[in-house]
């Protein structure tokens, strides 16, 4: 009985299926959104990129498979008019998601150029709506 109540416990501290969006964008000084028809917008304030993890922090995300990755971007055409967010911290490192059409949030894991092989996709559900608005806001003109 003790060993599957070990069993379990771990099971739920380790890397589940679900983590925030938040988790795989580092900790950012600077968010740009580029979106198509807008100019890039750059958001450094402390506070303004605070409003962004806030939101990104309660958005649940599942890793994504190959397939699923493959099926999203090359079948559905997904990231196509999706919107980017960029993420940079203190260091350089260099992270992305991207919103796209149905209000999900597609997060690549890991800073760019930090692994030569595959990284690692995560998506949110559709209907992101706080997030949307956030960035419509920013690239409205704030």
């Amino acid at each position: 009985m003790i060993l599957l109540l070990v069993m379990v416990f771990l099971a739920g501290c380790g890397r589940g299926n679900s983590d925030s969006a938040a988790a795989h964008l580092g900790k950012p000084t600077v968010i740009q959104v580029q979106a198509e028809d807008f100019f890039p917008v750059s958001i450094q304030k402390r506070a303004e990129v605070n409003q962004f993890m806030n939101i990104l922090e309660k958005i649940k995300v599942r890793p994504l498979s190959v397939e699923e990755e493959l099926n999203l971007v090359l079948v559905q055409g997904k990231t196509l008019d999706a919107v980017e967010l960029r993420f940079k911290d203190s260091t350089g490192a260099i992270y992305k998601a991207l919103l796209l059409s149905d209000d999900s949030v597609l997060v690549v894991d890991g800073a760019r150029g930090e692994n030569d092989g595959r990284r690692e996709t995560f998506l949110s559900e559709p209907g992101q709506i706080k997030l949307r608005d956030l960035v419509n806001q920013f690239l409205a003109g704030h």
